[in-house]
């Protein structure tokens, strides 16, 4: 069967401004790192791409191409723990040209009510977002519901996007959200419709990713079969005929640019799937489904984006009493 698819070490090359370009204040509640603040705006012309990565390490080609996507802008990393230091110091071993004029790292805690004004500044006068690893809940249901609108609008706005593992599993227009802690597949094959398996619309999700739902860390952690369970959960919210999927390998990333995708990897991969066929999601039974199509593409893959039926051979499954196996 065939398948087409369509205050921390600055970044070496940015500027510092004068002290008197200051546009944006120092945020009280968020923690932040990087360029240091009061950088005047300069408009600039993000490239729409999108990176996004499975986890581990972060592949240095793909990042680099995720800055220059900026466009000699500003970039701002988001995340709800971790540290505000490690990816200012990162981006400056990268060459990336252009580089970006700033580079920054803003740490909402989950504890957080509303959007400081300092935020908002910071928001607003960024062209490339990029989502740290973590726990998704916090970004889908922990941080404010006017956060997250701002957010929403902002990815729709043509910015550059990114995301690692968890800032990687919100990117899909459907989202595993860990709203009450991971699953294993051996869990979400044996009771898709468990409370666990908690699947949702993303409220950060790409427009370019309609259609999708993403998973991480995904060989190494065996979440093909979660993936499938929540492609099923996901085709029920939806009403789709076809459900997709993106199961991304530890050190692998795929850019999505000018309609096309590639794929950069230390060794993975990132496996396409689409459930086609009926799904049986009925609380206290197992998983069935049929119809499931499966495609691995490894290190340099590249092609047409969004997905369609034609030319990549695919593999064919079929989960059976919630176990996966090959088709016919």
């Amino acid at each position: 069967m065939l398948l087409a698819v369509g205050c921390s070490k600055v970044p070496a090359q940015v500027v510092q401004p004068a002290a008197e370009e200051s546009t944006c204040a120092a945020p009280t509640e968020a923690q932040w790192g990087g360029t240091p603040l009061g950088v005047a705006d300069e408009v600039s012309s993000p490239r729409q791409a999108i990176t996004l990565m499975g986890g581990g390490p972060e592949d240095d080609r793909a990042m680099a191409g995720f800055l220059e996507d900026a466009a000699g802008g500003d970039v701002l990393v988001l995340r709800a723990s971790g540290s505000v230091t490690s990816y200012p110091d990162y981006f400056g071993g990268l060459d990336p040209q252009p580089a970006p004029r700033s580079a920054r790292v803003l740490k909402i805690p989950e504890t957080a009510l509303s959007v400081e004004e300092s935020v908002r500044c910071l928001l607003d006068g960024a062209e490339a977002l990029w989502f740290a690893g973590g726990d998704q809940w916090n970004y889908l249901g922990g941080w404010p519901a006017s956060l997250r609108e701002l957010l929403r609008l902002k990815i729709g706005s043509g910015v550059a996007f990114g995301g690692i593992s968890a800032g990687a599993a919100i990117a899909g227009e459907g989202a595993f959200d860990a709203e009450s802690g991971t699953i294993s597949s051996e869990e979400a094959l044996r009771d898709p419709a468990s409370a666990r398996v908690s699947v949702s619309l993303s409220s950060l999700g790409h427009p370019d990713l309609d259609g999708f739902l993403v998973d991480s860390h995904f060989s190494e952690r065996e979440r093909e079969g979660r993936l499938l369970a929540f492609l099923a959960r996901y085709r029920q919210i939806t009403g789709d005929a076809v459900a997709w999927g993106l199961g991304l390998d530890e050190r692998t990333a795929i850019r999505i640019v000018d309609g096309r995708f590639k794929v950069f990897s230390s060794g993975g991969a990132v496996w396409l799937y689409a459930l086609r066929g009926p799904a049986r999601v009925v609380e206290g039974y197992p998983l069935e489904a049929s119809d499931i199509l499966r495609v691995r593409w490894p290190e340099g893959t590249e092609g047409p984006w969004p997905p369609s039926e034609g030319t990549w051979t695919a593999d064919t499954l079929r989960v059976i009493s919630g176990v996966v196996q090959p088709a016919g």
